[in-house]
């Protein structure tokens, strides 16, 4: 099953320094239950300042984006 297939979706929260929310689905198949999310986090918002352009107006070509990806994945089992 895929997310598109997915009938119900939920917003998960936590907090590392700053509250976060992100969209998932979450569904059932064979028994087991899956967790799906694409997460777009901005390091920024964490005071990550190595390389970042909202620190360093003056960094050009060296600029590392502030914006990175994870994807995740959690299957449940009995």
């Amino acid at each position: 099953m895929t997310p598109n297939e997915a009938k119900d979706s939920y917003t998960i929260k936590g907090d590392i320094t700053k509250n976060i929310e992100f969209p998932s689905v979450v569904y059932m198949s064979n028994g087991n239950i899956y967790l799906l999310a694409d997460i777009v986090i901005d390091r920024s918002q964490f005071d990550i300042r190595f390389g970042s352009p909202s620190f360093f107006n003056d960094i050009g070509d060296k600029a590392i984006d502030n914006n990175f990806s994870l994807q995740l994945k959690l299957v449940a089992t009995k």
